[in-house]
């Protein structure tokens, strides 16, 4: 998967994401990919999408399992998050993605949050 061919882009230290979202059959999809840029490997990695109204609250949330489960060093893996609702463009989503990483025989439970908004 080419990350840098989707139309929205998420980089940090231990990862770099990128997706699209499009709606179908009254509902809205997330599809995109992760990829490992730090550990020699990541195990059990989720990514977790919630919609929150302007007040906060969590208007809707899906999560996806990244398969395989451990994604080595420089590998990317697809994801697809489906939300039960149409969200509107430029709305706010809250993503979270955690895993595993492991550097040889160190391993660290990771969880980080950030906000995009829909196109």
């Amino acid at each position: 998967m080419q990350l840098d061919l989707l139309s929205q882009q998420y980089t940090n230290f231990d990862v770099k994401m990128a997706w699209d979202i499009t709606t179908m059959d009254s509902k809205t999809v997330i599809d995109g990919g992760i990829r490992n840029v730090l550990y020699m490997w990541m195990e059990d990695i989720e990514i977790r999408v919630d919609y929150p109204d302007a007040n906060g609250k969590t208007v809707c949330r899906a999560a996806d399992l990244i398969m395989p489960r451990q994604l080595n060093m420089n590998d990317t893996a697809p994801f697809r998050v489906i939300l039960q609702t149409i969200v509107p463009s430029g709305a706010k989503l809250v993503f979270t993605y955690k895993y595993h990483g492991y550097n040889g025989s160190d391993g660290t439970n990771w969880l980080q949050s950030f906000e995009a908004n829909v196109p």
